[in-house]
């Protein structure tokens, strides 16, 4: 059968009891194939006699985009192509094989969220990761996200999953292993952007910092008591704990995370270098930054006494503020800073909400939210007018001016 294949005829075609094609009178090669019983359509290309390449299904192909890409189909094959070279490499690779073995190494060496990007899909995708790149399709994605949802997490979380496997199978496409992303045209869920941050109130505060002088009280204890236990017993002392400001990195960190609204990566990464204490400055170099742009923020009173305590106790000022105990990248105060909180009685806060913290004191102290934007890093202000509302005053102000 040939007509001219458009969205009215398309929506017309009968479901016969076999399969059938229409092929298009206006683009030669163009096809669309109708299913036996289910009605199901999809477009295809017939490049090549007795070689044809499926393009997509309807409607999540639309007819426009199906076109399109049976035109640079057959514009392939005139050059010399071989459009059935992607569909044999997605048949090839596993959603896994292509994340470890393609895009990890190309990641590790252009993005610094490569091992993070990767770890996120492996978890959150490890039922897809024995399927193949060509059998992913937006209603695997759909149902997946839809489980995600009913499982409680936020819809946020769930849409920073998706475009993180978005970004992954955009690099697919663009090196040939798939015809097309099955997830570019899958939107986002809808979310409150304006939610209320969560910040700490200063009651909150002061038991936080008590909770953790406690904890440093409870650790040099513990250090004496394991000391006099080895002088007892002839074994060789550790180092006492006695004479330094902190018995390790959790409180620094803590209160640079409060008073410079610091992210927490950004803090992992922070190095000496780039801690000027003359100046009381300290920078976020871009390429840790989430927006990849450098950034420099004032160090309070605070955040200027805990880190000039800290860099006199430090043996390494060459390399990173807080590193980990072999050196390396910190990556474990999840489990102590659970504790802190517990001590302190402060429920439902994350790390992340110190930055929040950060910024909602310094709304309420009267700071223009331009000034605030600079400080977090935010490229524009739809992150920053979340802290608006904690100063009504100003939106007082501007109404009060139309009375006469």
């Amino acid at each position: 059968m040939r007509a001219l294949i458009s969205e009215s005829l398309i929506l017309k075609l009968p479901i016969q009891d076999r399969p059938y094609d229409v092929r298009d009178t206006r683009l030669k090669g163009f096809i669309v194939r109708v299913q036996a019983h289910t009605g199901a359509k999809s477009f295809l290309v017939d490049y090549k006699r007795g070689r044809k390449y499926t393009l997509g299904r309807y409607p999540v192909l639309s007819l426009k985009e199906a076109r399109q890409k049976a035109r640079q189909v057959l514009g392939e094959v005139f050059t010399g192509g071989d459009p059935q070279k992607a569909l044999r490499k997605a048949k090839t690779y596993t959603l896994e094989t292509f994340l470890l073995k393609e895009y990890l190494p190309w990641a590790e060496a252009h993005l610094r969220t490569a091992k993070a990007t990767t770890k996120r899909i492996l978890h959150d995708y490890s039922e897809f990761m024995h399927v193949h790149l060509g059998a992913i399709d937006p209603w695997l994605i759909e149902k997946s996200r839809s489980k995600r949802l009913k499982g409680g997490l936020s819809a946020a979380t769930v849409n920073r999953s998706v475009g993180a496997l978005k970004t992954v199978l955009n690099r697919a496409q663009e090196w040939g292993f798939i015809d097309t992303n099955p997830v570019a045209k899958l939107k986002p869920i809808r979310e409150d952007k304006n939610v209320t941050p969560r910040y700490l109130t200063k009651e909150e505060y002061w038991r936080l910092l008590q909770a953790m002088n406690d904890r440093d009280r409870r650790l040099r204890e513990k250090r004496d008591s394991g000391n006099a236990w080895r002088t007892e017993r002839g074994y060789g002392l550790k180092p006492s704990l006695a004479n330094l400001t902190y018995v390790d990195h959790l409180k620094p960190l803590v209160i640079l995370a409060l008073h410079t609204g610091a992210r927490k990566g950004e803090l992992y990464d922070l190095m000496w270098r780039s801690v000027d204490l003359q100046r009381r400055m300290l920078t976020v170099v871009g390429y840790y930054a989430k927006n990849g742009k450098t950034r420099h923020i004032p160090l309070n009173r605070e955040a200027y006494e805990a880190l000039s305590a800290w860099k006199a106790q430090s043996d390494d000022l060459s390399g990173r503020v807080f590193p980990s105990g072999d050196g390396r990248r910190m990556n474990h105060t999840r489990r102590s800073w659970k504790r802190i909180l517990e001590y302190a009685e402060i429920s439902k806060f994350r790390w992340h909400d110190m930055r929040h913290t950060f910024a909602s004191w310094l709304v309420m102290a009267g700071v223009e939210l331009n000034t605030v934007r600079e400080l977090l890093g935010h490229s524009d202000y739809t992150m920053t007018l979340r802290y608006a509302h904690l100063a009504p005053e100003f939106k007082a102000e501007a109404v009060e001016k139309i009375c006469g």
